[in-house]
């Protein structure tokens, strides 16, 4: 679960972020954010991939997806008033892209995975 969890973050990086009009942005482009949610996607996938069953592992895993689902959060307020700014002038213009909803929905399944006993299954 924490290794699609991982996949989910770090595709989702590249997606776009914002959408004005037919333009859209990916979290990766220009350096963005989008970098730091890659890297933690790929360490949960890796770390889910190679081990499991340890406690200290699992608690990586819940604190990397709080640090994805913080870095959504902050991005998706700073999108948010693009947005709000770019609708001012033109309405319906603009809007925030899928991708952010799949960094947050892949951040919250890693944290929901950090919860879960070793031998569950989804």
């Amino acid at each position: 679960m924490v290794t699609v969890a991982g996949g989910v973050v770090s595709l989702a990086s590249f997606m776009p972020w914002i959408e004005v009009g037919p333009l859209t942005r990916s979290g990766v482009e220009g350096g963005g954010d989008g970098l730091i949610t890659l890297a933690l996607g790929a360490a949960l996938a890796l770390s889910a991939t190679l081990s499991h069953r340890q406690r200290q592992i699992r608690l990586a895993w819940g604190l990397l997806g709080l640090v994805a689902l913080a870095v959504a959060g902050f991005d998706y307020i700073q999108v948010s008033k693009r947005v709000a700014q770019a609708n001012a002038e033109f309405p319906g213009v603009a809007s925030v892209g899928y991708g952010l909803y799949a960094v947050v929905i892949g951040a919250g399944t890693a944290i929901a995975g950090a919860f879960m006993k070793p031998n569950d299954r989804i």
